[in-house]
């Protein structure tokens, strides 16, 4: 049979076109010069009238564009196609002259797979009675571990013979700060048994854990007593007990050493919250004396007297501090404390080396 004249090639259907088959066909372009394939192709006569529908498509109308709107384009082996409102619309791709003949496999369109559920976690079945009490017969409970016998302490150190811990009430919660330690000597002497001097029902004297001169000793109240400020007048007896107390202290440290003298006192505005007067003496020569801070704190007004402050519980029923009046003492220039020197130093390197050259 003699070959189709070449046409042009047809216009693209518009995207609007009713091509809505139930099942999409796959579109296969066979070459019409290949006798292998053309062999199982219909009558030329029969594609001649499929080329002229592809070719020649019927213009229904325009759109707002001004392009020819097409009629719909029967299939080209099986006919008409009924139309299906669930499928998309395929557009006709142009046939080349020499590609003029169409041939369709239907394939339906395989339907997604649902998604799976996830799987809910399942308790294990609970065991028959037959089964525990096999279980039970082969591994019986554990018994609970018994507690274990108390130990009895065993002090290091005796108690004090003469303690009385009714004669000295103390807070039962101290805050456990840095400066409560002294707090833990006053409640607990027998703790302290290397630092402890003496001791009785109502005092504790220690020995300053950083003596700021060669005999630096602490007498500290058995009852709690935070600062001065807290003083009352019921506590005029505690301060002449104190003060008892310190002298043949003194006294036995001038028998040692005779060129000593001392003072007792108390700081205006203590760093340690326990009530404590310090015994020291007034050589001021130490490792521990390094600052200005600390030498003012011992030589200046910043260092109460112990009689002055029973004086003033005595007569007032209060001790008087005025902290920041205090407070400027120990920011004065340092000058040596003896009463016929009175020289002034830059630094404490020079005023140490003063006090051990000179007195």
């Amino acid at each position: 049979a003699p070959a189709p004249a070449p046409t042009a090639a047809p216009a693209l259907l518009q995207p609007d076109a009713t091509v809505t088959p139930s099942v999409v066909p796959a579109i296969v372009i066979v070459d019409s010069t290949e006798p292998a394939a053309a062999a199982n192709l219909p009558s030329p006569s029969h594609r001649r009238k499929n080329h002229d529908a592809l070719t020649n498509p019927t213009p229904t109308g325009r759109d707002d564009a001004g392009v020819p709107r097409l009629a719909p384009v029967a299939n080209a082996i099986h006919g008409p196609a009924p139309a299906s409102p669930s499928h998309p619309v395929v557009a006709a791709s142009p046939l080349s002259p020499a590609r003029t003949t169409v041939s369709t496999d239907p394939k339906p369109i395989q339907p997604s797979s649902p998604a799976r559920p996830a799987a809910t976690p399942t308790n294990p079945p609970p065991l028959s009675p037959a089964r525990q009490v096999q279980i039970a017969a082969v591994s019986p409970a554990r018994p609970a571990p018994a507690a274990p016998a108390a130990v009895p302490l065993s002090p290091a150190r005796p108690a004090f013979p003469d303690f009385d811990p009714s004669a000295a009430p103390v807070d039962p919660s101290p805050s456990g700060h840095w400066n409560d330690v002294l707090f833990d000597f006053a409640r607990y002497p027998e703790r302290h048994m290397s630092d402890i001097v003496f001791h009785d029902s109502k005092v504790v004297v220690i020995r300053d854990k950083f003596p700021k001169a060669k005999v630096h000793l602490l007498v500290i109240p058995r009852e709690r007593i935070d600062n001065l400020a807290a003083l009352m007048p019921s506590h005029v007896p505690l301060l002449e007990h104190m003060q008892k107390v310190a002298a043949p202290l003194i006294e036995q440290q001038l028998h040692s050493n005779p060129s000593l003298t001392f003072r007792t006192g108390f700081h205006a505005v203590p760093s340690m919250r326990q009530l404590h007067m310090h015994i020291i003496s007034q050589d001021f020569v130490a490792p521990a004396l390094k600052t200005k801070r600390h030498w003012n704190s011992f030589t200046s007004p910043f260092f109460l007297g112990s009689r002055a402050v029973y004086k003033m519980l005595r007569d007032d029923g209060h001790v008087t501090v005025n902290r920041a009046e205090h407070e400027e003492h120990l920011k004065r220039d340092l000058r040596c404390h003896h009463a016929a020197c009175k020289q002034s130093f830059r630094t404490m390197p020079q005023l140490k080396t003063h006090l051990e050259k000179d007195h």
